[in-house]
């Protein structure tokens, strides 16, 4: 088990195991944790958003 707090605090770890997620689920590897994965993208990436609209003043 990951924890999640470690993807959130290092952006490369979690490019790279997205990385590695998507070319498992397109070579048909992936089995497991493809839902749990998914939730945890978005949450990140909604994170990632929020974060560049307050940067640039737009939130």
């Amino acid at each position: 088990m990951l924890d999640s707090r470690i993807v959130d605090a290092n952006p490369l770890i979690w490019h790279l195991l997205d990385a590695g997620a998507r070319r498992s689920l397109a070579l048909g590897t992936l089995r497991h944790g493809t839902h749990a994965l998914g939730e945890l993208a978005d949450r990140i990436d909604g994170e990632e958003a929020r974060g560049v609209l307050k940067a640039s003043g737009l939130l």
